[in-house]
């Protein structure tokens, strides 16, 4: 299946352990949870380059495009205590 009947891709392997550790260590930093402007951080910068470079061998319509935001989330795990509830863990 493509992006353009998915409306999203799978990318295996795009980032290599060392290169995911590199991406937490720079997001730990960030005391804003939620926030929308980590643009204005080389490290986020550098890594836009870098996925647009991986994502242009399967979505090569983005090649023009250009990164203007870059949201952190921080998500908890939640597990079902039963069908109707949640549970925080």
């Amino acid at each position: 299946m493509s992006f353009s009947s998915l409306g999203y891709q799978i990318i295996k392997d795009c980032f290599s352990s060392s290169e995911c550790d590199e991406i937490i260590y720079n997001v730990e930093g960030i005391k804003l949870v939620g926030t929308r402007c980590l643009l204005q951080y080389q490290w986020c910068q550098s890594l836009a380059k870098t996925v647009k470079q991986r994502l242009i061998n399967y979505l090569p319509n983005i090649e023009k495009l250009l990164p203007v935001q870059c949201t952190y989330f921080n998500k908890s795990i939640y597990m079902p205590k039963n069908k109707d509830s949640w549970q925080k863990i």
